[in-house]
């Protein structure tokens, strides 16, 4: 395993088997996470993915698998941050081994982010999804003000839900300016970007998907200083013109240290969620990076 692979994806892929297109019952989808806690690839899991209207069900199949390897949960909150909150606390007094530690809200204006903001408790982590287009400048600038991170959706299972290369690109270069940390989610099941399948129907139509490669590696090098145009290039990138080595990663004739890399993932990168932790391990097995 080579370091600079490492650094890039260690504890990257939040497990969001509960939604679409996987969209796995809460046993199957639990049975999953704990697998992959025990599994040789756990240094890339992050977060378990639920609602917060399911913190009964998650509760009773920990209860019934008698679950001892601590739990991360990130809770989605959706524009109702209040609201979830009680339900959240009450899932954290009543569990032993797990625990909710990061909310996912959504927001639409900068006054929304600030009263979400001033409701949730000390101890958590924030993410704010907000919309991709227009400029979302104005966001990023009031997540800033209330120390919070940003979440951009960067897919799902239609054509029309995935934002363009340079919505992301700028997305990615606010949240640079501004140092705000971000997420993403959705959309990313394969390294590099490409034409696949948009779901798993056996129907499914094809459409272009970002590769989660593409994304991490375009907040990495946008960290160490590249522009935006160049930062739009490595998310459009199709081709394996990534070269990694154990000090660093080159991308063309840039070329980004494995502390730089680490660096990004602390102060601008978290992670990004996915309804498949074996589909991108298959993918990076396949080139040669697992």
């Amino acid at each position: 395993m080579l370091e600079s692979a490492h650094a890039l994806l260690e504890h990257a892929i939040d497990y969001a088997g509960l939604f679409p297109p996987a969209a796995l019952g809460m046993t199957e989808a639990a049975a999953n996470y704990a697998r992959y806690l025990g599994g040789e690839h756990s240094w890339m899991l992050g977060r378990f993915i639920v609602t917060a209207q399911q913190f009964h069900e998650l509760e009773n199949v920990l209860i019934a698998n008698a679950v001892t390897t601590p739990w991360h949960i990130a809770a989605l909150t959706g524009t109702d941050v209040a609201g979830a909150i009680p339900a959240i606390l009450a899932f954290n007094a009543h569990t032993r081994d797990a625990a909710v530690d990061s909310l996912e809200a959504k927001a639409a204006t900068p006054d929304a982010i600030r009263e979400s903001a001033s409701t949730i408790p000390e101890g958590f982590t924030t993410w704010f999804e907000i919309p991709a287009d227009p400029d979302p400048a104005p966001l990023i600038e009031a997540i800033a003000e209330v120390r919070c991170g940003a979440k951009i959706r960067t897919g799902g299972t239609t054509a029309d839900a995935f934002p363009g290369p340079e919505h992301i690109a700028r997305f990615i270069g606010r949240c640079d300016n501004a140092h705000v940390p971000f997420k993403a989610t959705a959309g990313l099941h394969h390294a590099l970007r490409g034409l696949h399948p948009l779901s798993y129907e056996p129907d499914s139509p094809a459409g272009t998907m970002h590769g989660f490669l593409n994304v991490l590696l375009a907040a990495a090098f946008r960290w160490s200083g590249t522009s935006a145009a160049e930062t739009t290039d490595i998310l459009t990138e199709q081709e394996p013109l990534f070269r990694f080595a154990r000090k660093g990663v080159v991308w063309h004739d840039r070329w980004i240290s494995t502390a730089q890399i680490r660096s990004a993932r602390d102060r601008l990168i978290a992670s990004f969620g996915s309804c498949s932790f074996e589909e991108p391990a298959a993918d990076l097995k396949q080139r040669g990076l697992l």
